[in-house]
């Protein structure tokens, strides 16, 4: 059995030293004090696993000691040595806590069993600690969600293996800033509501993981309080409903899809009112400007309408896939000629590169057309309140690919929106947006085996890059 560092406290010089040289023929290491306050002074810095104090001392007693040690390691087992005359202090002693006491004449072979007690005693505690420490951090570890500990200050205090493996470690750090990627504490946050009235929270939200794969989660927090009842800390944990939200009834979202839609689309319709008024109204005062006007208005929300009607289409059933050969330079030129007298409606600028894409690829030209319209007139809202608003679609090769690269400089967007931006029902615009459009895009770029990439920070732009195999991909 390995042999614990003693503190040894006796007021008298003589006993000090004998029982000193009697421990460390034992094998014991020593520290010896005089009194109480050098006692303490040696505890606070080591925090001896084992102390053998005298109980009548000048001063404060060992008694008095005994109480000071519990209450900074509770742990620590104290020996009390006393003379025959005291065994009502060393009775008092037990009572508060004391391990054994021993009587003067010291015997040393009663004093050797008594630490020997002492010594099984620790080993025991400990190895029962580690046993079920051991135990817990398994169920922390092998639980199948994500599970941390925070701090009132949103400090990550501890992590499950898992949430590591998936999204990283970021123990020390606050969770907001290394795992929501903001600068401040989510609006919703559920540990904070926690923190406010010490009680249960959930928040579901998509998340991005280390494989840039997003997650749908269901965030659950709970309170950990201490002996005095007060929150001290919280357990965040967080379930995986990806494939729960994936296997959700496809007509029940789109009843939703349709829910969302209908604002937007009224309120196109109603733009459709008002064009055709400015039409009529320039017909009967042949007024060719005021024509002009409303014919252009009306061209643009009917595209509108066609737009959105075609991505709640493509949502309720994906559609097989018309493949053919596209020639690249052609389906450029269509697509920037469908939107440039749109955007210049609304005073933006459309830039056309496509000096080093020739050739052709397969694709279903019509809805791949669909997916780039909606990323071009993204690009297009982003920057129309810019008084230079400018967005440039570039096409080139990329290795055995064909690249188009939608340019804006617009508002830009912040590492959460990016995140979400593919996400369904998911719309930077408010009440403007649908929801849809990226999400659509997204699945229609995947159909054809490519993929789309975003570059973007707030006030600075943002770049979509959507590449597509020039040939057809295999199980594409």
């Amino acid at each position: 059995m390995s042999q614990f560092p003693i503190l040894l406290v006796d007021d008298e010089e003589g006993i000090r030293t004998v029982l000193s040289i009697a421990l460390m023929d034992m094998g014991y290491p020593v520290d010896a004090a005089k009194d109480v306050d050098c006692a303490l002074e040696l505890f606070n810095a080591k925090l001896h696993p084992i102390v053998v104090t005298d109980i009548k001392m000048p001063g404060k007693s060992g008694i008095e000691l005994l109480r000071e040690i519990k209450a900074i390691a509770p742990e620590t087992e104290v020996i009390m040595i006393t003379g025959h005359g005291d065994m009502d202090l060393a009775v008092q002693s037990l009572k508060h806590d004391a391990f054994d006491f021993i009587t003067k004449p010291i015997n040393n072979e009663v004093f050797s069993f008594a630490l020997g007690r002492a010594e099984e005693r620790i080993v025991m505690r400990r190895e029962l600690e580690a046993y079920t420490q051991n135990k817990y951090e398994q169920l922390f570890d092998q639980s199948p969600c994500y599970i941390s500990v925070q701090g009132t200050d949103l400090m990550v205090r501890s992590m499950n293996a898992r949430f590591k493996e998936d999204f990283g470690d970021f123990e020390g750090s606050p969770c907001f800033e290394k795992f929501m990627h903001r600068k401040s504490p989510c609006k919703e946050c559920p540990l904070q509501k926690t923190f406010e009235d010490g009680q249960t929270h959930q928040f579901e939200t998509v998340l991005t993981n280390r494989k840039g794969e997003q997650v749908n989660v269901l965030i659950w927090s709970s309170p950990i309080r201490n002996a005095t009842g007060e929150v001290v800390e919280a357990i965040e944990m967080i379930t995986d409903i990806t494939q729960i939200r994936k296997l959700q009834d496809r007509l029940t979202s789109l009843g939703l899809l349709l829910g969302s839609t209908a604002h937007g689309i009224k309120g196109l319709l109603t733009g459709i009112d008002g064009a055709i008024y400015r039409l009529g109204s320039g017909l009967e005062k042949k007024n060719f400007e005021r024509m002009e006007d409303g014919y252009n208005d009306l061209q643009f929300l009917a595209d509108k309408v066609k737009q959105t009607v075609l991505d709640i289409l493509y949502y309720a059933k994906k559609r097989e896939l018309n493949w053919k050969v596209v020639n690249v330079a052609r389906f450029t030129m269509d697509l920037y000629a469908s939107f440039a007298g749109k955007a210049k409606m609304k005073d933006v600028i459309i830039d056309l590169d496509m000096m080093a894409a020739p050739g052709t690829f397969k694709a279903d030209g019509s809805i791949l057309a669909s997916a780039l319209g909606n990323i071009l007139e993204n690009a297009i809202d982003a920057c129309s309140h810019n008084e230079a608003g400018r967005v440039t679609l570039k096409v080139y090769s990329d290795k055995g690919q064909v690249a188009f690269k939608v340019s804006d400089n617009g508002v830009g967007m912040d590492r959460e929106t990016r995140e979400k931006l593919f996400t369904l029902f998911f719309s930077s615009k408010g009440s403007s947006g649908t929801g849809i459009g990226l999400f659509v895009a997204n699945e229609i770029v995947g159909q054809h085996g490519g993929s789309i990439t975003v570059d973007s920070e707030e006030g600075n732009g943002s770049s979509f890059t959507v590449c597509i195999p020039r040939e057809l991909s295999v199980g594409v």
